[in-house]
């Protein structure tokens, strides 16, 4: 029986994410003779207001699965959908004409608004989702999507980080707290910004 690695669940139990309890499986066409295999399995709740869904795509190199999240799970899944779609857009196999679906270059998914599905190329920076008062977007040329969220909450973030770091100097956090307190310090300064007036 194989299986894909392990995700921690809800109170931090382990979900084994084996390939018969996928809700999803798709396969695609690679060149003449080869496949390539799209697995999502359903969403699970990690805390009241967070899900995850896990996807996993085999024959393109790396076999690690990967989780998009959501508010809830209709969210979650929705997401996990638009982020298999984008690595195998993108792909450099897409990209050389190699991966098709039903002889299509039209992989059947959810892509995001901007992708061109001929090219795999992004356009202009797209807004993917609003979870809370934070907001996803997708950068042209950036292979991660943007998070942004309001600054008090990277300012409590970073004073929590900041009392671990001084609390257990060991655990070698003093970097990761310079970095987001820079972060910070740059929010501070250009949230003083006049914004610009509409036309």
């Amino acid at each position: 029986m194989r299986r894909s690695e392990s995700k921690h669940g809800p109170g931090g139990g382990t979900i084994d994410h084996r390939k018969e309890d996928a809700i999803l499986h798709r396969q695609f066409e690679l060149d003449e003779d080869g496949s390539v295999d799209l697995y999502v399995w359903r969403p699970f709740a990690e805390t009241d207001a967070r899900w995850a869904c896990t996807f996993l795509i085999e024959g393109l190199g790396a076999k690690k699965p990967k989780n998009a999240y959501g508010v809830d799970a209709a969210q979650a899944l929705c997401l996990c959908l638009i982020m298999a779609s984008t690595d195998l857009y993108t792909s450099k196999a897409y990209k050389k004409g190699r991966l098709a679906w039903l002889g299509s270059r039209d992989l059947g998914l959810p892509m995001i608004e901007g992708l061109d599905p001929a090219t795999g190329d992004l356009g202009q920076a797209q807004l993917l989702t609003t979870a809370g008062q934070s907001a996803v977007l997708a950068i042209p040329g950036c292979p991660l999507p943007y998070i942004a969220f309001p600054g008090d909450r990277l300012a409590r973030l970073t004073q929590q980080l900041r009392d671990i770091s001084l609390a257990y100097p060991a655990a070698g956090l003093a970097h990761i707290v310079e970095g987001l307190e820079s972060e910070l310090a740059w929010y501070k300064a250009n949230a003083k910004l006049t914004p610009p007036v509409a036309p």
